[in-house]
Order: structure tokens, then C-alpha cells, then sequence
């Protein structure tokens, strides 16, 4: 049946069966105007209508028995269902969607699986640094630094311990090393992340932290107090104003330039070279 049908008669089905419950008046009965109970034409044309639709066969249901409370007498197993309850079971009962369920749900939990494993690896690769690197080896610079120039592109410290812990933990998180370690996969993440962190640190040497030591700036990037220092620049290529701990000196046209502009600079004209000035 078309799905334009479907829905007429549906619809004409909870119409009706609205109708017929306004229609319910005890025999013997009739309204409290006029003493008697005539029945208005235009709800017999809907009777009629809905007892001749293919969804019902005339004289098979007894009026009050479509709900589970209706309070009317017990539905006959042959007796067709109301265009609700078909497709209500349609749609909770039948197999296709049962099966659609089951596998959105094992996508879903596959895709939080995939990402939580990421996420561990890591939150736990940048805590180890700051907690190990930075404060137990000293080998991570003590102030942070984000300024394009300053740093490298890559630094094999974290690159290293995320990926392989990650990876690692994602190969055993969808079975490939067995089983029995599938459980495990999300402490292998931290683990690994705790325990290449540190290593790669001490491999490297610290040295791909920073690409350089001295921004070109004479003036300190922190005040007596150790705060960062309040004094500001104008940027030569955007020409804002701002302080101090966010500029850099352009060697290229000897004036400065704001992080912004660094980052967004396609040809590196404003960058500093990665020999450090003293």
C-alpha cells in the first residue's frame, strides 16, 4: 500500500475511533436538552467510512477495546489492529529494525572506544611532561612557549609517546594482539604514554623544545616580578598593538610581529632563523 494511503488511513482511523468514543451513550438515554439521542449524520457517514476501510472489517471490534484500557471486552484474534498499534509493532517489532539497532549501537561503541583510547594516551603524555619532563628531569623549558619561530615543528617527544601509545592500544582495543588483552587496552595507553614520555625526553636531550632561546626583542619578556611584562609593540603587518610576551622581532624589516601574523605567514618572511641570537 502506498504511503500516502497509509497515512489517510491512519489518520482516518484515530479520527474515527475519537468519534466513536463521543458516540458511547447508554441506551435509554439522551442528552440532557432535549431527552433523546439522535445520532448527527455526519458521524455515521465516519462509522461507515471506517468500517468499510481495509483496516477493519465491520462488526469485529467492539467499540472501547483499541487501548489496553479502554475497559471494553477482549479483542478477537482475528479482528484487525488499529492503524496505531500496526504501526507501533511495525516499527518495534520487526526484525530489519532490531537489527539497524544493534548495529548503530556496536558503531557507536566502537567509535567512543577508538576515541577514549586517543584521548587517555593523550591527556596522560602532556601531564607526564609537564609533571616529569618539565619539573623532575628539567628537561622541558620551565615557561611555555607558543610562538611560531620559537619552536620546532615537530618535537619527538610527544609525537612518539602519542602515537605508539595510541596505536598500541587501539591495535588491542579491536582484538589484534588476542582476546585476552582487549579489556586492557585503555591502561595500555597510559602506560605506554607514561613511559615513553620521559624516555624520549631523556633520548632527545630536550633539544626539539625550542628552536630558539631569544625572541630578537631587547626588551625581557618578564618584568622584575617575574609577571609578563605590560609593555607593548605595534605589529608592522597587521599594525594592532600588543604586549610584549606576545611579539617577536622581524629580522626581514627590522620592526615586530604579533604570533597571529606569524602563524599565518605562507612564506616565512616574518620568521626568525633557527640560529639563536645572543
Amino acid at each position: 500500500m502506498p504511503r500516502s494511503s497509509l497515512l489517510a488511513h491512519i489518520l482516518q482511523g484515530i479520527f474515527a475511533d475519537r468519534q466513536s468514543k463521543l458516540q458511547e451513550v447508554p441506551a435509554g438515554q439522551g442528552s440532557a436538552s432535549s431527552g433523546s439521542a439522535p445520532v448527527p449524520e455526519k458521524r455515521e457517514g465516519l462509522q461507515r467510512r471506517w468500517a468499510g476501510s481495509p483496516w477493519r472489517t465491520a462488526g469485529t471490534r467492539a467499540r472501547g477495546t483499541w487501548g489496553a484500557g479502554g475497559g471494553g471486552q477482549a479483542r478477537d484474534s482475528d479482528s484487525p489492529l488499529h492503524p496505531q498499534e500496526q504501526v507501533h509493532r511495525s516499527t518495534r517489532s520487526s526484525p530489519p529494525v532490531h537489527r539497524t539497532r544493534e548495529a548503530g549501537g556496536e558503531a557507536v561503541n566502537d567509535i567512543l572506544g577508538f576515541y577514549s583510547n586517543c584521548a587517555i594516551a593523550w591527556v596522560v603524555t602532556v601531564a607526564t611532561d609537564i609533571g616529569i619532563n618539565k619539573y623532575l628531569l628539567k628537561l622541558s623549558p620551565l615557561q611555555p612557549e607558543f610562538r611560531r619561530g620559537m619552536l620546532y615543528a615537530v618535537n619527538p617527544v610527544g609525537v612518539v609517546a602519542f602515537v605508539a601509545a595510541s596505536g598500541l592500544s587501539i591495535a588491542m582495543y579491536f582484538h589484534a594482539l588476542g582476546d585476552t588483552f582487549q579489556p586492557y587496552s585503555p591502561v595500555a595507553a597510559a602506560v605506554i604514554a607514561f613511559v615513553l614520555t620521559p624516555l624520549m625526553a631523556i633520548i632527545t636531550k630536550g633539544k626539539y623544545y625550542l628552536r630558539r632561546t631569544d625572541d630578537g626583542i631587547n626588551e625581557p619578556l618578564l618584568d622584575g616580578d617575574g609577571n609578563p611584562s605590560a609593555l607593548t609593540y605595534d605589529c608592522h603587518v597587521c599594525r594592532q598593538e600588543f604586549e610584549r610576551p606576545d611579539m617577536t622581532a622581524c629580522l626581514t624589516h627590522d620592526a615586530t610581529v604579533c604570533s597571529l601574523c606569524l602563524s599565518t605567514d605562507k612564506t616565512a618572511d616574518h620568521v626568525l632563523s633557527p640560529a639563536p641570537t645572543t
